[in-house]
């Protein structure tokens, strides 16, 4: 396993509009982004990094069980987030996340969160898992 490659639990991994991967210092002031995860980065990405003209950045966030020190320190440069997780709503991790960032005040003054549909996944069908559309349609709400 390469030590390059090696992920520090306080870390997050940030992609630009564009998904090039970037370090979370070169993500501007007043910034759009998505923080999600497994194939809530995938969903957010496919999307092309522009949902209605506005430009956004996807940040993964690895470590689930706590709020990664870089994304703290990434929060007060975002005008707004959207926490994209791909467990069912009422028991996502994030729900956990926004917690914790609310307290220490640092979540931006807009924000929403997406989640998979709360019901069992009929046979060979994807209806429960957080897909492109339903992180499009949170984007367009935190832009309305």
């Amino acid at each position: 396993y390469p030590e390059d490659d090696w992920l520090p639990f306080s870390s997050v991994i940030v992609r630009d509009p564009s998904g090039k991967r970037i370090a979370s210092s070169d993500v501007p002031p007043d910034s759009l982004a998505v923080v999600t995860y497994g194939t809530g980065v995938v969903e957010a990405l496919q999307l092309g990094g522009d949902v209605d003209g506005e430009p956004f950045y996807v940040i993964e966030t690895p470590l689930l069980s706590d709020v990664p020190q870089e994304l703290e320190m990434l929060m007060p440069n975002l005008k707004a987030v959207l926490f994209a997780d791909i467990c069912k709503d009422g028991g996502h991790p994030y729900a956990t996340t926004v917690t914790r960032l609310k307290a220490k005040k640092l979540l931006p003054d807009r924000w929403e969160c997406v989640a998979a549909t709360p019901t069992y996944n009929p046979l060979g069908t994807t209806l429960t898992f957080t897909e492109a559309s339903d992180i499009q349609r949170g984007l367009q709400t935190l832009n309305q």
